[in-house]
Formats: structure tokens, sequence, C-alpha cells
């Protein structure tokens, strides 16, 4: 079933392929058409078997130690050789609607990672343009997320930095130089982890969406941007059946972020931190854990998460980025086998801190880019203290070599 469901995808997925080789900026009517994306190969090797997703190519964090008779099985190195993905996106605009400029877009990669194949429904969105706002209904990266550092890894900077695409009604209003923004949002791919796992469940039980407001301001040089979030969610243990165990309780949580954007010339520098609880739908090491003494009250954990990207050329880039997270822990004390958060592993142990630093070398030539980065992460575990806190000990690091060119092209 699961090999037909593949097949499937990629019938879908070469089917478009087909259908987009001869498609090119087609025009008919007040509709346009036009395409754009890339071919991209890449490789890894690894000195510490580590947290990754996408067969291991989207990289987030060292594992800790795993002893057997003395041994950590966790201290091993890895190479991969050759991962492949082909991205196809679709940008469409079309007559007015209640006197808007009307446009969607659509975006898809389909990859194939030493054995394993796969397909991924990036972007699926409609937006409709008024002269000083919009609005936005569909699939597309969350607002506290759209700030992307420069590297190499198709992680872009997580988990110290926001990867999440979800569904969204967003409305953005310009005044000059400043844009108000404001949504909805609705887990999908990117989900709150909990006593089932990651799952879109837990906020779909709340019959409320994540609600987000934000600020941006542009000027020549330098651009500025604020926003804070609320959500509530309901970690039951069970959704089916009769155990109906804490079906009626919540977490709620807030969260903020900060960023800032400064370009000149062929120089660029970027910033952002975040400060929040439960942002583990952002991919941020957080979460949140069942109080102690209780059997259906839950305290949210916060962290703080930050990151700087620079990079300096034009063809030719040297950058680095550098990032840190700290976990803050929770109000209450907390029942540490049940925590439910990145690194908290039921037995008493969990994530206290991490960083990363990785500088990248890109080369562009035509329509071909070369990338050679040079990922290092640390992690501090230790033992969860009572209110989430983790007693730190020393950091378990891997390296990470990521080889990658990509060939981009428009349609």
């Amino acid at each position: 079933m699961m090999r037909q469901k593949k097949n499937l995808l990629f019938a879908v997925a070469l089917t478009g392929l087909v259908w987009c080789s001869g498609v090119s900026a087609q025009k008919k009517g007040d509709f346009t058409l036009s395409g754009y994306g890339f071919v991209d190969v890449r490789s890894y090797m690894d000195t510490r078997k580590s947290v990754a997703g996408a067969d291991d190519y989207l990289y987030l964090y060292p594992l800790n130690e795993a002893m057997i008779n003395g041994t950590d099985v966790n201290d091993t190195k890895a190479a991969s050789m050759l991962g492949s993905t082909v991205r196809f996106g679709f940008n469409m605009t079309g007559p007015k609607v209640l006197g808007a400029d009307s446009r969607a877009n659509v975006e898809f990669d389909v990859f194939n990672y030493n054995s394993n194949a796969f397909f991924l429904f990036r972007h699926c969105y409609t937006a409709f343009d008024w002269e000083n706002s919009s609005v936005t209904l569909g699939h597309t990266w969350h607002p506290m997320g759209k700030l992307m550092p420069g590297v190499g890894s198709i992680a872009v900077g997580s988990p110290f930095n926001s990867l999440n695409r979800s569904g969204q009604l967003r409305y953005d209003y310009k005044a000059g130089d400043v844009t108000f923004e404001a949504a909805g949002i609705f887990q999908s791919l990117n989900n709150s982890t909990g006593p089932l796992g990651r799952s879109y469940a837990y906020q779909r039980r709340s019959m409320i969406p994540e609600l987000y407001v934000g600020l941006e301001w542009n000027g020549e040089y330098l651009s500025l941007a604020a926003g804070a979030e609320w959500q509530k969610i309901s970690p039951a243990d069970s959704i089916a059946g009769t155990d109906v165990k804490n079906r009626n309780q919540y977490v709620e949580s807030v969260a903020g972020m900060a960023q800032a954007v400064y370009k000149n010339g062929k120089f660029q520098a970027m910033a952002k931190t975040y400060y929040g609880q439960n942002m583990s739908q952002l991919g941020i090491c957080t979460g949140y854990g069942l109080k102690a003494g209780t059997d259906d009250e839950w305290s949210p954990l916060t962290a703080s998460s930050s990151w700087v990207f620079v990079d300096y050329g034009s063809d030719f880039k040297v950058g680095c980025f550098a990032g840190y997270m700290k976990n803050l822990g929770a109000d209450d004390n907390l029942d540490a086998s049940k925590i439910c958060a990145a690194g908290s592993d039921g037995h008493g142990t969990g994530i206290d801190r991490m960083y990363r630093i990785a500088p990248n070398i890109k080369y562009k030539a035509g329509n071909t880019q070369f990338c050679i980065e040079d990922d290092i992460t640390g992690v501090s575990y230790g033992e969860v203290e009572a209110k989430g806190t983790v007693k730190g000990g020393d950091f378990v690091v891997n390296n990470r070599i990521l080889l990658a060119v990509t060939y981009l092209f428009s349609l």
C-alpha cells in the first residue's frame, strides 16, 4: 500500500514535469502563468548520529550519548552520496476580484535521497491585493518564519530558526514604510508535539487557530520587524475509543519574535530572536509538561532562540550562520516523565542549550550555484529539574560538511 501511494505521488509529479516542459510565461486574457524552480544535488558527511529528516538531509542537531557496554553507539560517522531534488513553482495572476488584483502560487518538491523517494507540497495559496492591503488564503510560510538565513542546509537554520509552512488566513495593511500583519493559522505539515508525538490534532481539537499580529518597517538599507502569537491546544492522551483522559484540558501559550536585516551593496547582515512558550510547531525546542501531582493540568515550557547571519559578495559569496538556544523551563513543577518537548525522552533527560556555527562559501556561474558549508552543532543534554529546566552537562557535537550544486531555471 505504501509503495502504491509513493508510485501515485511520483505519477502526479512526473505528469506535472511533462506539462511544465511546455509552459513558458503563458498569457490568456487576464490570466498569466509563469514557472520557476531548480534541480539540486547534494551530499554530506557527519561525525555523529543526529536528529534529521528527509532521509537525514534536513539536519537538526546531534543525538545524546547512548551507552551500550561502555560504548556510545551514537558516536558514529556517516556520509551520503548523493541526494537530488527537483522543485517546481508556478505563479498565476488573474482578473480583478472585488476590486483587487488576484494571484496564486503553487510549489512542490520531488526528491530522491539514497533509496527513498518523497513528494512534498510546499505552497498552495491565493491572494488578493488592493492598493494598500492584501488578503492571503492557503498554505505558505508561517509569519514567524518568513526571514531565512542564506545557509546551505535545506533546514534554513532550524531548530534555531522557525521552519513552518501552514494553512492560514492573513491580512496585511501597508501605510508608507510600515506594514501591519494579522493572521489566523491552522497547523498542517508542521505540528505541535504531544503525548502521541507530533500531530495537528492537538490544535484542531481546541477549535481555535494560532493568532498572530506583527509590524514591519522597511527603510533604504535597514528593515525591522516584530510579532507575537497566541495559541491554545488540547494534548489529550487519546483521540479514539473510550479513553478520553485530558480531552477538555488545554495548554495556552504566547511567543514573540524580533528581527533586523541590513543590506548595502554586496554586504548583508540579518538577526532574529524568539522568546516564548511551546514553539514546537515552529521547530524550536520547546513544548509543555504535565504539572506534578495532577493528571489533567499542563504547563508550557519557555525557551529563547537567536541567530545571526552575515555574508558578502555577489557571484562569489562568503557567509556565516551562528545560533544559540536555551531551555528556560516552566512556571510550575512538572512530572519529568510527562514532558512533551524535543530532546525529552521520558526518562528524565532533556536539552538544556545548543549552539551552531556554520560558515559557507557559494559560487554562482550562470544558472548554477555551488555551495560548501561546514556546520558545527553542539547540544548540552542533562537531567530534568523540577520546573523543566535541565542541569546540562558537556556538549555533544556533530560536524557536518555539506556539498551542494543547484541549477536554477524559469519557465
